[in-house]
């Protein structure tokens, strides 16, 4: 009898569990569907939750000798959807190409190389006829660390454990769970102020000196040469820009949010503040940029737009430190059209603008 009301009771725990199991498991795909739009049936497409601008590129059929003249644009925020450089990219390019040209862009404000490396990795099934990277700010905010808190991986960053822990839970085909709770794990250190994590968006005070010591060059190269690995077994060219910046002569927060500077609209959300000291920001895209020009001259496939050299220094073309005007962008792309003219006959088929 005892041992009757034993097994009985176990087996009652069990069923317990199991359907709490259920009731967590079933919130938690919820909670992913509502806040990011994670397919409830679907939970290994959760990367696409935090990389949103997947969505609309992983539902094309992307193929090689197709009909269009694809090109994918991997970037932060001077080349995402916010800004100028994709309508422009693609009108220009649709006047000049003899074939109809899709730009799929995957950039987003203050995303770095590493993740551009993740959207790449997750496109692999497309074929692309080109691929553009324009990186060299955003990573500069990662330096603003002291030298033990830093993470090659940017996992001193919240953002970088979520995506990073994304790929270790090999269990997501089929339970969300576990990865929620490590998801609410991390968000509740960094509630915390945890030392060993920075804000994503912002900078601490405190920390703004340690930005002198670049310590991102390594894994700006890692992740530029991992995209270029990946692009050469696809058998896709890749254009590699160096980021053109520019700060104004007497530049200091003030001014900038005084818009007394020369700049065309002084952003009131881009001081340079943002990524760090301007010594330090200058600092960190001139390494990032020697990188790229390094890169450019390693591998074949690759070719250099030296949008630095190219961009004049002048408030015209700038709305802030890096994001473009109207006349910025117009410059940028022709820069693009005519790297393309050259290396690609048939975008050179049509003269013009």
């Amino acid at each position: 009898m005892l041992r009757q009301a034993l097994c009985k009771r176990l087996v009652s725990i069990l069923g317990y569990g199991v359907l709490l199991f259920l009731a967590l498991e079933i919130g938690a795909r919820l909670a992913w569907k509502l806040d990011r739009n994670v397919p409830f049936f679907q939970p290994h497409r959760l990367i696409e939750g935090f990389y949103k601008q997947l969505n609309g590129i992983q539902s094309q059929s992307i193929q090689p000798n197709d009909a269009y003249f694809d090109v994918l644009l991997l970037g932060g925020s001077v080349t995402s959807k916010f800004y100028a450089v994709e309508r422009l990219l693609d009108e220009k390019l649709n006047y000049r190409a003899s074939r109809p040209a899709r730009i799929h862009n995957a950039s987003h404000p203050a995303h770095t190389s590493l993740d551009s490396l993740y959207k790449y990795q997750e496109l692999q099934d497309k074929s692309f006829d080109l691929v553009l990277i324009y990186h060299g700010i955003n990573e500069t905010r990662a330096n603003n660390c002291p030298p033990h808190v830093f993470q090659a991986d940017y996992s001193h960053y919240a953002w970088y454990r979520f995506i990073r822990q994304i790929r270790q839970h090999k269990e997501l085909p089929y339970t969300i769970l576990p990865y929620t709770l490590n998801f609410l794990w991390i968000n509740l250190q960094e509630a915390l102020g945890s030392a060993a994590l920075i804000p994503f968006r912002q900078t601490r005070p405190e920390w703004l000196h340690y930005g002198e010591a670049i310590k991102t060059a390594a894994s700006f190269r890692q992740n530029l040469t991992a995209i270029l690995h990946l692009a050469e077994r696809k058998g896709e060219p890749v254009f590699l820009m160096t980021f053109a910046y520019y700060i104004a002569d007497g530049y200091s927060r003030e001014k900038f949010l005084n818009k007394t500077l020369d700049y065309t609209l002084h952003k009131q959300e881009t001081p340079i503040e943002i990524w760090g000291t301007p010594d330090n920001v200058a600092k960190g895209i001139e390494v990032h940029n020697a990188i790229i020009r390094e890169l450019a001259r390693q591998y074949d496939h690759a070719e250099l737009i030296d949008q630095q050299a190219f961009m004049p220094a002048s408030g015209r073309y700038y709305l802030d430190v890096c994001h473009l005007t109207i006349d910025g962008a117009t410059r940028w792309v022709e820069h693009v059209l005519r790297a393309l003219g050259h290396a690609t006959p048939e975008v050179a088929t049509r003269p013009g603008s």
